[in-house]
């Protein structure tokens, strides 16, 4: 079995528990449009933070392969 690498979700399961605490108590105090708006920021949040979301990513190969002699390769989120 492959090892997970759980240090790559705890950005997507911080945001997603920060976003269920605040839709919850905007909705308890009544504040459903806010609650709503809220949802909606932190599901797009926790998307794009997502490890496993989908997208244009080089394997290390592959940006070896299409750098040149003089290229600096940067690596910006492990994957």
């Amino acid at each position: 079995m492959a090892s997970l690498e759980l240090d790559r979700w705890i950005p997507a399961v911080a945001v997603v528990a920060a976003g269920a605490a605040a839709v919850a108590v905007n909705a308890r105090d009544g504040n459903v449009v806010f609650a709503a708006v809220l949802l909606a920021v932190f599901a797009v949040v926790g998307w794009w933070s997502w490890p496993g979301r989908p997208g244009s990513h080089l394997t290390h190969a592959e940006a070896q392969a299409g750098a040149g002699d003089d290229d600096v390769i940067v690596y910006w989120r492990p994957g």
